[in-house]
C-alpha cells in the first residue's frame, strides 16, 4: 500500500514525463507567446493603450483608462488591475494592468478583448 505522499509524486512524475514527451511545453509555450504577439499588435493600435515594458513572452503591462477596465470586466475578461480601484473614479483615469496569455488563448479571444477595449 503506498502512501498518499508517494501517489501524489507519482501522479505528479507522470504529469510532467507528458508535458515533456514529445516536445509539448514547447508547443504550449509557442502558443502562448503566439496569442501575446498578437494581442500586443492589437494594443499598440490602440491610442488610448500604454504599453510599459516591450513583452519578451506571454505577459504584458499596459494601461488604459478606468471605463475601458469596466467595459471588459464586465464582459468577463480576467485579468489582474494593479493599482487603483476599476469600478469607481474617473473614467479617464489610467489603471495598470497585468495581461497573461497562456496555451488556451485564441486569436477570437484576443480579437473579442481588443474590441472590447476599443469601446
Amino acid at each position: 500500500h503506498l502512501s498518499i505522499r508517494r501517489q501524489r509524486q507519482m501522479c505528479i512524475r507522470d504529469r510532467m514525463q507528458s508535458y515533456l514527451a514529445g516536445d509539448l511545453w514547447l508547443d504550449m509555450a509557442k502558443k502562448s507567446n503566439d496569442a501575446s504577439a498578437r494581442l500586443v499588435q492589437g494594443l499598440k493600435q490602440i491610442p488610448e493603450v500604454q504599453i510599459d515594458f516591450e513583452p519578451q513572452a506571454n505577459i504584458i503591462f499596459a494601461q488604459w483608462a478606468r471605463a475601458a477596465h469596466q467595459r471588459l470586466h464586465a464582459a468577463g475578461a480576467q485579468y489582474y488591475v494593479m493599482a487603483g480601484d476599476h469600478t469607481t473614479g474617473p473614467s479617464d483615469e489610467l489603471l495598470p494592468a497585468r495581461l497573461v496569455t497562456d496555451w488556451s488563448t485564441t486569436q477570437e479571444n484576443v480579437d473579442k478583448f481588443l474590441d472590447i477595449l476599443r469601446g
